[in-house]
Parts: C-alpha cells; structure tokens; sequence
C-alpha cells in the first residue's frame, strides 16, 4: 500500500513539473504553536500566484486511498450505496486533520478509491496542469487530457494488482517459513516497469 501511494505522488510530481511547476516533496506544516518536529507533513508541495496580491502561495497536496469494500465504510456511511461515498469520507477526514495547520484554500486532498473512484480535486489539478502545458507547447488539450488521466488510472490499477499479489505471496512466504523452506519470495513489484 506504501508503493501504491507512493506510486501515485510520483504521477502527480511528474505531472507538476510536465506543466511548469516546482515541486517540493515531504513538506513539514506547522502552526504558530509548534516546533520543527511537530504537525502533519504534505506529500508534496507547489507555489501559485495569488491574483489578489501578487504574493507566492504555497499549495499543499496530500494523496489518500482508500478502500470503499471495507467493512466501517459500508455499515457507516454505505458506501455500496453512494458512489464516492468512501472518498468523501476521506475528504473530511484530511480536511479536519490539516485545519489547524494550514488554510483551507491552500490545502487539497487528492483522494482515490481503490475501485477507481477519484476527487474533484484530482480531475480539476489534472485539468489545470494539462491547459498549462497546451499553451507551453501547443499539443492539443484533449490529447494532453486524454493522456495523463490514462496514465492516472492505470497507475492506481496496476499498484491495485501489485498490492494483491503481494499479499498473497506474503501469505505464501509465511507458510514457507514455518515449513523451512529456503524458496524465495517472489517479487512483484516495479522493477520491470518502466513509465516515461
């Protein structure tokens, strides 16, 4: 699951830079209370600027999966019911965990359900960076469109699959070791893949 998220930071990173932009990753948000050791970190971190003053905003991005099929998800908030139920969930869970830290205008979760689902928030940073890039480039919007959500939705897909076979190798490990075995592990995950 680590893989998976960090696997989709990557695809947001790249698209960030593809449009223009810095990208800073692992951002420590504090208060005014805190020390340099306390508070929530950011998966990634980029600057606008605001139109109102001219100043650099910096704009705080934290990527969420989650899984609508479990159980608390569908007795609470039945989620086998809503479409996006789950993600909405995970939407205000983000919004009050990061409240105190950093304003609300600046702070945007990027939530995925793990049968494909995605935020507003996702479809809007996608949309935003690929008609940044038309004008950089002249490549048509829709084909930069069609291209990064493509690349989006078989990103989370393939590190769905990822994270299913290594459970079940996980489970295939344990047995081996209680039974001695000098097989190794089997090892599915990135290496062989390469996105560009």
């Amino acid at each position: 699951m680590i893989n998976r998220h960090t696997a989709l930071v990557n695809y947001f990173c790249d698209l960030i830079k593809s449009a223009g932009h810095q990208v800073i990753r692992e951002t420590q948000l504090l208060n005014e209370d805190q020390d340099q050791n306390g508070g929530p970190r950011s998966d990634f971190t980029t600057k606008r600027i605001d139109i109102t003053t001219g100043r650099q905003r910096h704009q705080h991005y934290d990527v969420t999966v989650t899984n609508p099929a479990s159980p608390s998800y569908t007795k609470e908030v039945k989620t086998h019911a809503i479409n996006g139920a789950a993600a909405q969930r995970a939407h205000q869970f983000k919004m009050r965990k990061y409240s105190s830290f950093v304003d609300a205008q600046d702070f945007h979760p990027l939530v995925f359900e793990t049968f494909g689902y995605w935020s507003e928030e996702v479809t809007n940073l996608v949309r935003c960076c690929c008609h940044q890039m038309e004008d950089a480039s002249g490549t048509p919007y829709s084909a930069l469109y069609n291209y990064w959500i493509s690349r989006l939705s078989f990103t989370l897909q393939w590190e769905n699959a990822i994270t299913i076979m290594e459970r079940a190798d996980f489970a295939k490990l344990q047995d081996e070791k209680r039974n001695n075995s000098k097989s190794r592990w089997r090892d599915y995950r990135r290496e062989s893949l390469s996105i560009k």
